[in-house]
C-alpha cells in the first residue's frame, strides 16, 4: 500500500518565479515468508526448532519541503536559480517468528525491529551569463550544491543472536556533509559549428560519526577530503542534423557512511559485513566520443567510452567460507586501479502516421589492475543488454500501444573470476516481452494498462544473484516476477 501527496504553490511574474513544494509519502509492505517456515537447522543435522509462522511488516515515511527562486531576465546575469530543501525519512522493518521446540528445550518466539532514520537539508545555486567576445559566443555558468545529512539506525527485538545484545547499531549515528562548486563556459565558434565546453569542479566531503555505546565491536571512523576536477567537452556540427561529440572528465566520489562504518554478523548463516576505516574516496579519468543524428522522424546515437579509476570502491568477499566457524566476510574496499570500457547505441523512429520504434544496446567490460599481478575481471559489470520496441501512438495523443522486448545476456564464465567460492551461479540469458497501452479518456483523464513478462519467463539479473555459488539452493528466491499486469488512472488539473 502506498499513499502520497504532492503540492506546489507558484508565484510567477515572467522574469521571477518562486515555488514552494511539499511532499509526503507513506508505504506499507506486508510479507508472509513461506520459505522461512519449517525446521530450522543450526550447526548440525538435527532441527533446533520448528518455525510455525514468519511474517514481516515494512513501513516507510518520507516528507520534504523545498523553496526555489528562478530568474530569467537580464542585467548582471541572464539566468539564476537558487533552491533550499529539507527532507526527513524513516524506515521501519518488523519481523515476527513463531517457533515450536523440537525437544525439551523451550524455543521462545522471536521478533526483530530495525529502524533507519535519515534527515537532510541542503541547497543548490546556479547563475549564467550570455555574452560575446568578438565573433566568439560565451555562456558562462557558476554554481554549486551542498547537503548536510544525519543518518542513524537501530536494531532491536527479542531473542537476539548468540553473543549479541539488543538494542544495538549496525553503524554509528553519522553527520555527512557533501558538496561542490563549479565554473563552466560554453564557447561557440565558427557560427556555432564548433562548441567547446571547459569546466572545473571542486568537490568536498566530511564524514563524522558519533561515539556510540550501542556499536557492537568497533569505533566509527571519521574522514574528510576534497578534489579539483577539470572537464572538457567538444561538439562539431557536420551537417544540420549530424553532430560529433567528445568529452574528457576527471571525477571524484566520496565513500558513504554505510561503506566506511557498517557492521553486521549472522554466524548461523555464515556471513558477516565488516567496516573499513581505511576506505578512501574514488577518483577517475574518463574519455567519451560519439556521433548523433536527429531529425523529425529519426534519432540515432553511437558512443564509445573508456574510464580509468584509482581507489575504485567495490563490495567484495575478503575472507571466509560461508560456515558458522568461518563466516564469509563482506567489506567495501578500494582497488588500486580499475579500467572500464564499452559502447552504447540507441535509435528511435516515429512516422507521421503514428508508428514508433526504438532500439538500444549497451556493452561494457572492466578489469581490476594491481601492481605485479595479472588483470582480473571486474565482475560487478552487467553483461550485454538490449531493448527493442515497436508501437503506435495516435497523432493527437488520444491512445497508444507499445510492445517492448528486453534481452539480457548470460555473464561469461571468465568474467566471474574471484567473485565466488568455486564457480558462480550465472543465470541464463533471457528475453522478456512487455505490452503497454494508454487511452486519453478526456484531456485531463488518462488510463494506462500493461501486461509484463508476457511469456511468463523465469529469469534473474546478474546483479541480483552476484556472489551466489553454482551449487546454491536459493537461486529461485532471486527470480523476477512471472506474468503480471497493472492498471492505473491519472487525472491532471
Amino acid at each position: 500500500r502506498s499513499d502520497a501527496f504532492l503540492g506546489k504553490l507558484v508565484w510567477d511574474t515572467g522574469a521571477h518565479r518562486i515555488r514552494l513544494t511539499g511532499e509526503h509519502l507513506e508505504t506499507e509492505l506486508f510479507t508472509d515468508i513461506l520459505s522461512g517456515q519449517g525446521p530450522a537447522f543450526l550447526f548440525g543435522p538435527t532441527p533446533s526448532w520448528i518455525v510455525d509462522d514468519l511474517t514481516a511488516l515494512d513501513t516507510t515515511q518520507r516528507s520534504r519541503v523545498s523553496l526555489d527562486w528562478t530568474y530569467s531576465g537580464g542585467g548582471a546575469v541572464d539566468y539564476a536559480h537558487v533552491a533550499a530543501y529539507y527532507q526527513t525519512g524513516k524506515d521501519v522493518q518488523f519481523a515476527d517468528e513463531d517457533r515450536s521446540p523440537v525437544g525439551a528445550t523451550p524455543r521462545p518466539d522471536r521478533e526483530r525491529l530495525n529502524t533507519f532514520e535519515n534527515e537532510v537539508f541542503g541547497g543548490v545555486a546556479e547563475a549564467r551569463k550570455v555574452f560575446s567576445t568578438g565573433a566568439i559566443g560565451h555562456v558562462l555558468a557558476f554554481g554549486g550544491d551542498v547537503s548536510f545529512t544525519r543518518q542513524e539506525g537501530l536494531r532491536d527485538g527479542t531473542e537476539p543472536p548468540a553473543g549479541e545484545a539488543f538494542p544495538s547499531r549496525a553503524f554509528p549515528a553519522t553527520d555527512f556533509t557533501l558538496g561542490g562548486i563549479f565554473l563552466a563556459d560554453e564557447i561557440a565558434l565558427f557560427d556555432n559549428r564548433l562548441t567547446i565546453f571547459p569546466a572545473v569542479r571542486f568537490d568536498f566531503y566530511d564524514l563524522s560519526p558519533t561515539d556510540d555505546p550501542l556499536l557492537p565491536s568497533f569505533t566509527g571512523s571519521a574522514q574528510s577530503g576534497n578534489r579539483l576536477s577539470p572537464k572538457l567537452g567538444v561538439t562539431l556540427k557536420l551537417a544540420e542534423n549530424t553532430l560529433l561529440f567528445a568529452n574528457y572528465a576527471q571525477g571524484f566520489r566520496a565513500p558513504t557512511p554505510y561503506q566506511v562504518n557498517n557492521f553486521f554478523e549472522n554466524l548461523a548463516y555464515g556471513y558477516t559485513s565488516l567496516p573499513n576505516p581505511d576506505l578512501g574516496p574514488e577518483t577517475s579519468e574518463s574519455w567519451e566520443g560519439g556521433i548523433r543524428f536527429s531529425s523529425d522522424a529519426v534519432s540515432l546515437q553511437m558512443v564509445g567510452f573508456k574510464a580509468n579509476y584509482d581507489d575504485f570502491i567495490s563490495q567484495q568477499i575478503v575472507g571466509g567460507s560461508f560456515t558458522p566457524a568461518d563466516p564469509a566476510q563482506y567489506q567495501y574496499v578500494n582497488f588500486d586501479a580499475v579500467e572500464i570500457k564499452g559502447a552504447e547505441a540507441k535509435a528511435s523512429y516515429r512516422a507521421d502516421n503514428g508508428l514508433t520504434a526504438n532500439f538500444a544496446i549497451a556493452y561494457a567490460d572492466g578489469d581490476i589492475l594491481s601492481p605485479g599481478a595479472a588483470p582480473q575481471p571486474l565482475s560487478t559489470i552487467d553483461p550485454l543488454n538490449l531493448v527493442a520496441g515497436i508501437g503506435y501512438r495516435h497523432p493527437q495523443g488520444r491512445f497508444g500501444i507499445n510492445l517492448t522486448a528486453i534481452h539480457h545476456a548470460r555473464k561469461e564464465l571468465d568474467e566471474t573470476t574471484g567473485e565466488c567460492t568455486g564457480d558462480c551461479y550465472r543465470p541464463d540469458a533471457f528475453t522478456v516481452l512487455d505490452a503497454t497501452a494508454f487511452v486519453a479518456i478526456t484531456d485531463a483523464l488518462k488510463l494506462r494498462a500493461g501486461i509484463f513478462n508476457l511469456t511468463d519467463e523465469t529469469y534473474a539479473y546478474w546483479q541480483d544473484v552476484r556472489g551466489l555459488s553454482a551449487t546454491s539452493t536459493i537461486t529461485s528466491a532471486f527470480t523476477r516476477p512471472g506474468r503480471n499486469a497493472s492498471v492505473s488512472i491519472n487525472f491532471s488539473f
